[in-house]
This record gives C-alpha cells, structure tokens and sequence, in this order.
C-alpha cells in the first residue's frame, strides 16, 4: 500500500492492475485513497468512528478529477465520518434508514446495559 500524494498525474500515470487491487492512500490528506484494479481507478474516503470503519466511494477517476475528489472527501465526507456519520446511509430507501435507526437504537440499549 503506498502512500503518496495522490494528483491527476500521478493517478493518470498508475498502469491497472494484472490482478487484485492496489490502494494508494494519500500523504496530504488522511483517510483520501485511491484503488486501483484491473479495469477501473476509483476514489475512496474512508475513517473510523469508535469501533467502525467507513469506506465510501467518490468516483471513478475517469469521471472525477482527483483535485475534485480530494475537495468532496475533505469537506463533506470526512468531516461526516468523523461526527460519527455514515454517508452511505443517505443512499438507503426510507425502510432501509427506520431499519438501521432501530438497530442504532438496539446497539445503544445493549451498551449501556452492558457499561452498568
């Protein structure tokens, strides 16, 4: 896994992958990544909160620029992953969302159960 700042030029000079995925994580920015597989490049910003991990995709860097990716993951995904947020989570339906509520309500009534 290098680790690079990651520009267009550098993501446009990455040759695709033989096979499985390389991950390129970002010196600049923490938690900015790039994979790289054996059709597509793809950014990603990904963090922790307590005891999860959160990747989310931004876009395919044929479609996305990677200084418009850097901005997306900077000031809009990051910071949500590190309020505990996950974006992803706005892509569910409306079932889906009163689901993952319920079980964020289980999970904190199993928590403090077990803290006390």
């Amino acid at each position: 896994m290098p680790h690079t700042k990651i520009t267009q030029a550098y993501v446009d000079g990455l040759p695709y992958q033989d096979s499985g995925t390389l991950w390129v994580h970002d010196t600049e920015l923490a938690g900015f990544n790039l994979s790289i597989g054996q059709r597509t490049k793809t950014y990603y910003a990904a963090g922790e909160h307590g005891n999860r991990f959160i990747r989310v995709k931004i876009g395919r860097a044929d479609v996305t620029k990677a200084n418009e990716a850097r901005a997306v993951a900077r000031d809009v995904l990051l910071p949500e992953i590190r309020r505990g947020v996950d974006p992803r989570a706005k892509q569910l339906s409306d079932d889906d969302q009163a689901y993952a509520r319920i079980l964020a309500g289980i999970r904190e009534a199993l928590l403090d159960v077990t803290e006390n």
